[in-house]
Parts: structure tokens; sequence; C-alpha cells
């Protein structure tokens, strides 16, 4: 099989053990590998160099930003597309040929990945690598506004039977957790019109049950008021309204089993609705 025209790229520190067993298999699937490295003390980066030729080490100094770190391997990917990993996620090298039949729909067009049917949000993976694109906000990174104002128009979720192995979306840390809570409040410090910063931060709190926290800093993106909002600020503020919704039920059903009681029939059906809905790909 012909390698796609994809480059292949990950923002990496100390993911020794998991690039070894993630990386590896999908080396020779791609022309191209870039792996920025933020700052490695367990022999990541020596072993990055002991790989092939095509495989590109980048040495960043972390500046609590990720992407101002995914920004370089924009900056350095020399392929028409752009695909990016995790390192500790894994992805069966056969599903590369779907990849390649994706970006053969045209560069008006991205690929997303949605982490199971209870994540409220889904990942832009592959990409066309055009000029103008770059990564926002600290943490929680987002491509899609770029990609829109560079003319690609459809986020489309890949086929089957693609998928993605990654333990960090079912069990999040929580000193990962207070790292992104101090990093989206930076963010909307800096940028208060990336709206979909507040939602992230509110998603933050509700992991660590803070309900009441979660809720006011939605109220607070609710309450922004837009000059010419465009249509990604309307799907985020689309997004806050329903967090807003499902963290207040989150809250009652805390509550409510504090005192061993259960959620109403209705309560449940919104519960479940709320929380399969995908209103904004990031």
């Amino acid at each position: 099989m012909d390698k796609p025209n994809i480059s292949l790229c990950l923002i990496v520190r100390n993911e020794l053990k998991n690039l070894k067993k993630n990386l590896s298999p999908l080396l020779k699937e791609f022309p191209e590998v870039i792996a920025v490295d933020t700052g490695s003390t367990d022999g990541t980066r020596e072993y990055l160099y002991t790989l092939p030729k095509h495989v590109r080490v980048i040495n960043f100094t972390w500046t609590d930003d990720f992407s101002a770190a995914r920004n370089q391997y924009i900056k350095a990917a020399s392929c028409e597309w752009i695909y990016w990993m995790d390192s500790d996620e894994y992805v069966d090298p056969s599903y590369v040929s779907i990849l390649k039949d994706c970006s053969k729909k045209g560069k008006d067009t991205a690929w997303a990945y949605k982490f199971g049917p209870w994540m409220s949000f889904s990942h832009t993976k592959l990409f066309p690598n055009i000029p103008g694109i770059r990564y926002i906000m600290r943490c929680h990174e987002q491509i899609r506004p770029s990609l829109i104002k560079a003319g690609v128009t459809k986020i489309l979720f890949f086929p089957d039977p693609f998928k993605i192995i990654n333990p960090s979306y079912h069990r999040i840390p929580d000193k990962s957790v207070l790292r992104n809570i101090k990093l989206l409040k930076l963010d909307i410090e800096e940028k208060p019109e990336y709206l979909m910063a507040y939602v992230y931060l509110a998603n933050s709190y509700c992991h660590l049950a803070e309900y009441d926290n979660a809720i006011a800093t939605l109220e607070k993106c609710l309450s922004q008021k837009l000059h010419k909002p465009s249509s990604e600020d309307l799907s985020a503020q689309r997004c806050a309204a329903r967090t807003k919704q499902l963290i207040t039920l989150q809250k009652k059903l805390h509550e409510k089993a504090e005192r061993g009681e259960n959620l109403t029939r209705e309560e449940l059906d919104t519960l479940v609705r709320l929380t399969q809905q995908d209103p904004y790909r990031g």
C-alpha cells in the first residue's frame, strides 16, 4: 500500500513506554512523523532520535500552552494532510487506509472522532495542511475555528470501523484537571472571546464535583454580549446552555444520592439526551 500524504504529529513529554507501544507500529505507515518534545526526562527524546529518518523531533520549551506546542508541528509538517495522536492512544495500523481514503474527499473537509457515546465533545483529528490554520486556547486546544476561516466547511466523523483506544478519556487524574483549570482561567483572562474555554472550565469543575463553580462559569459565558457573533460563537453558547442543563442535573443527582433518593424518569431521560448530544466538535 502506498503511504498516505499525511504527516503523523504529536506532542510528548515523558511518554517513553507509550511511544514504544503506540507509535512504533505506525512508523512505517506514514511518510512523515513529527514529535514535539516539551521537556522529557525519561529517555523519550533519546528514543525518538533512534527512530527512522522520516521521524522528526522538535525540542520545544513548555510555556503552559498546548496550542503553542501543537502549532510547532503545523509549521514543520510538509505533507498535504495532518493527523495528530496522543502518545497514550492506540490506532490499529490497518486503519491508516481509512485515513488515506478520507484525505481523498477534498480539502474542504476535516475529520473528527468521538470517544464513545457518552462524550460531549469530539476531536478534529485529520485536517488539510493549508495556509492560515493554527490552534487556539492554552488547554483543550481548538483547530476548527481556523479551519473554517481557511475554507474547510465540513467536519465529518471517521467511518466505521475506525477506532481509537485511549484510556485517558475514561479516567482523568485530578492533577490533570487542576492543571486544566489553571490554563483555562488564563485563557479566559487573556482571550475572553474564546467561549469554549468557559465550557471546558465548567466541565473541569464538574469533574471535581464543584457544581456551583461550573454553573457560575457557564452563566458568565451565556452573559457575554457579542458583536457580530460567528457561527462558532453561537455553537459555543448553545453548548454552554446544554452543558448548564446537564451539570444542573448532575448536581441534583449528587444531592439526591447523598439523601438516598433517585432522579425522576423525566430527569433521567433528559440526562441521557444531553449526554448523547455533540453540540460542538472541537
